[in-house]
């Protein structure tokens, strides 16, 4: 068996795959790339994964092929764990810092420090 039959090969995206991405996220929302997947209107993207669909997406999103604000204006996913993370705005929540005393030792240390001169 050669190296070249063991490995995966990678398969170009066509644009009706590109375009069945576009529609299912603004259908489906971000990060519901199982649903946008199995989804019968979006039948050229079954024999994607859906870990492929994600990585087209943050790619398109990376080389400006979606521009970042058009990206904003699709939703994220609405049901699941990762959906949490998005507040009503949109924006992601902050996360709650606890205050152990090594972390008030270290907050008090860096306020009665100066700010570093430009």
């Amino acid at each position: 068996m050669s190296a070249a039959s063991r490995t995966r090969g990678y398969i170009v995206w066509t644009a009706d795959e590109e375009d069945a991405l576009r529609k299912g996220v603004a259908k489906h929302g971000l990060g519901s790339w199982e649903v946008i997947r199995k989804d019968p209107e979006f039948s050229v993207l079954e024999n994607r994964s859906g870990v492929q669909l994600k990585d087209k997406w943050r790619n398109l999103v990376k080389f400006r092929h979606i521009s970042l604000e058009e990206s904003k204006t699709f939703k994220p996913k609405t049901s699941g764990p990762w959906s949490r993370k998005y507040s009503a705005s949109g924006a992601t929540r902050e996360r709650s810092v606890s205050h152990t005393p090594s972390n008030s030792k270290l907050s008090n240390k860096e306020s009665d420090e100066e700010p570093a001169a430009a």
